[in-house]
């Protein structure tokens, strides 16, 4: 079925199939999931949050009804009925959350039907509770909470009191009004209720539709995604297996053409069974192969050297036409080649002959020449050596100096230090002297004062003589006065000896004061001779550096000099040595050179050997 069908024809058209499988695959598969993805979508936007929120409102039109059913039990204090009607309005906050929940998802015709009676049933609902609220406040605004109690209670006390009767009355008719309006708004309630549940029972019908449309749909992609892969496997192993049966057994007879090139066999099969590349492709290696045969035996003759053969240009502007020209350009270069060697041969062979001659003839003048260079070498780095030594000489010499030079110029300096701590030490002599006389002044000051204390101690001891004298006279009452009058000479007694004491103190260090003034004028005389003499020898030491700074320059010149001159020695030194490297190379270079010619030689008499082996055309 599938051999008079081209190869490319036949994968194009297995990959088209597969890939139609594919296809239809990603289509089943995307359907399924676009459906899902509604049902999803229709249950998670639409179904679930309609039933949450009529739910809610159901919940709280339920626990309305409880509180106000609760309201109108008068046991209840008014705290409780006040969390009634907390419970009231919290009701009321989860039914507006229900319908804020419920208005903005998608309706159905049906379901906006529905939605409109519950809206009329409701809104009647609503005012009938809120006029049971106002009629509520009403009654706890007259603050009686259980009326029929109250109204037996009064009914018992004597006197009764009638205006508190009568608004127990009054509070007991209110009640009963609240009861009717329960009565009445019961048949509103369960209107609304009875919408507001038919529209729940519409959404939970809708979700279960949805539900059950969406498994469906999944069963159904599910048995389809499963044909599918049961009909993908088995069509590809059937195109496989039948595509792979046709080449296969194309690729082998392919084979068994490619061995009969490799053999050199190139009879060519009698037909082929199939018309498809594969058998295009084994004829042209057939037609190839004898081609190549021809040309293989041109190659074998040429390659034992028998340029004679006669070689054909082609007609044919192919690959094996353009091989068989160039056969033939080779073959007629070839020819061309071995003449012109064969007459160059003999050329070479003459001339290397003569240059071998010539060579051997330099290489012993460069050997003579070689000797020669050795020797003035030798001299020249003799020469060397001497001048560098001569220049560490010199170089020693003048770092000596430096160093003599250095420690004058630090001598000198230390005695100038020297010579400015002597002025300083006279400077400091001056000061001690004025300091001392500036002592003996003082000195001088505290021995008038000690005569002052003198004076005062005297008539203080007087002045104690005559109290004493006042109080014997007193007799027993002035006892106490000559005590203090005793104390009284007492320290003046002292204090006239301290001050004996003070003054000797004092003229004591008037004495030393001159003792010091005295040696500290001898003392700087003796700083003054000793500036004199230290600034005579800095002066004297000043020259002696001068003139030995003056020698370096001079070293430093000399040392220049022999290193010019060592320099210059070193130069001709490594010319020397070049020249010798030279020589050597050069000797060295002949001597390759008559290797070379000799093996030049020897080349040309084997190149003539091989080249006799060539048969060419006249």
């Amino acid at each position: 079925m599938f051999r008079n069908l081209s190869v490319r024809t036949r994968l194009v058209g297995g990959f088209l199939f597969i890939g139609l499988l594919v296809l239809v695959v990603g289509l089943v598969g995307w359907n399924i999931n676009l459906r899902l993805t509604q049902a999803v979508n229709t249950l998670s936007t639409n179904s679930l949050p309609s039933i949450t929120g009529l739910w809610k409102i159901n919940e709280g039109q339920t626990q309305i009804e409880s509180s106000e059913r609760a309201l109108l039990n008068t046991d209840l204090d008014l705290a409780q009925r006040d969390a009634e009607v907390m419970r009231i309005k919290q009701a009321w906050q989860q039914i507006d959350e229900g319908f804020k929940q419920y208005d903005p998802t998608y309706k159905t015709d049906e379901e906006q039907k529905l939605y409109t009676q519950l809206q009329s049933a409701w809104s009647e609902w609503k005012k009938n509770h809120e006029k049971f609220m106002q009629m509520n406040e009403k009654f706890e605004s007259l603050g009686i909470l259980n009326p029929v109690n109250k109204e037996i209670e009064l009914m018992k006390s004597n006197p009764v009191n009638t205006s508190e009767l009568a608004l127990v009355r009054r509070a007991n008719t209110v009640l009963s009004e609240l009861k009717q309006k329960v009565q009445d708004n019961r048949s509103s309630f369960e209107m609304a209720t009875k919408s507001l549940l038919a529209d729940i029972e519409l959404n939970e019908k809708f979700g279960v539709e949805t539900s059950k449309q969406a498994q469906k749909d999944s069963e159904t992609g599910t048995f389809w995604l499963l044909l599918v892969l049961v009909i993908g496997p088995v069509t590809a192993i059937i195109f496989g297996v039948t595509f792979s049966e046709s080449i296969s057994s194309s690729v082998n007879e392919l084979v068994k053409v490619s061995q009969s090139i490799a053999n050199s066999n190139s009879q060519l099969p009698g037909s082929f069974q199939t018309k498809d590349e594969l058998s295009k492709l084994q004829t042209a290696f057939y037609t190839v192969a004898s081609k190549i045969g021809e040309l293989v035996n041109i190659a074998q003759k040429i390659s034992s050297g028998d340029l004679t053969v006669q070689i054909q240009q082609a007609d044919t502007q192919d690959e094996i036409g353009k091989l068989q020209n160039a056969f033939f350009t080779m073959n007629n270069d070839l020819n061309s080649l071995i003449r012109r060697i064969q007459h160059s041969g003999v050329q070479i062979t003459t001339s290397s002959t003569q240059i071998a001659a010539s060579g051997k003839e330099l290489e012993a003048t460069m050997t003579e020449q070689l000797a020669s260079t050795n020797e003035v070498a030798a001299t020249a780095q003799e020469i060397a050596a001497t001048s560098k030594n001569l220049v560490k000489m010199m170089e020693k010499v003048a770092e000596m100096t430096n160093v003599t030079a250095t420690d004058a110029s630090e001598s000198h300096n230390k005695l100038i230090d020297m010579e400015n701590s002597m002025r300083q030490l006279a400077e400091a002599r001056t000061a001690i002297t004025s300091k001392l006389g500036i002592m003996s002044k003082k000195a001088g000051n505290i021995n008038s004062v000690i005569v002052t204390i003198t004076k005062i101690a005297d008539q203080t001891s007087i002045l104690s003589l005559n109290a004493a004298i006042e109080a014997e006279k007193a007799g027993e009452y002035g006892a106490g006065f000559a005590v203090v009058a005793r104390e009284i000479r007492r320290l003046a007694n002292q204090t006239a000896v301290a001050t004996l004491e003070i003054e000797q103190i004092v003229k004591d260090m008037q004495s030393a004061v001159s003792t010091g003034v005295m040696e500290m004028d001898k003392f700087n005389n003796s700083v003054t001779n000793s500036v004199g003499q230290v600034n005579l020898i800095s002066n004297q030491i000043g020259k002696v550096i001068n003139q030995v700074q003056s020698l370096p320059p001079q070293f430093i010149q000399v040392s220049a000099s022999m290193e010019e001159q060592s320099q210059g020695a070193i130069q001709i030194s490594q010319a020397m040595e070049q020249l010798t490297d030279t020589s050597q190379q050069t000797v060295d270079a002949l001597r390759e050179t008559n290797g070379a010619l000799e093996q030049l030689e020897e080349a040309a008499q084997s190149l003539r050997s091989e080249i006799s082996h060539f048969q060419v055309k006249n």
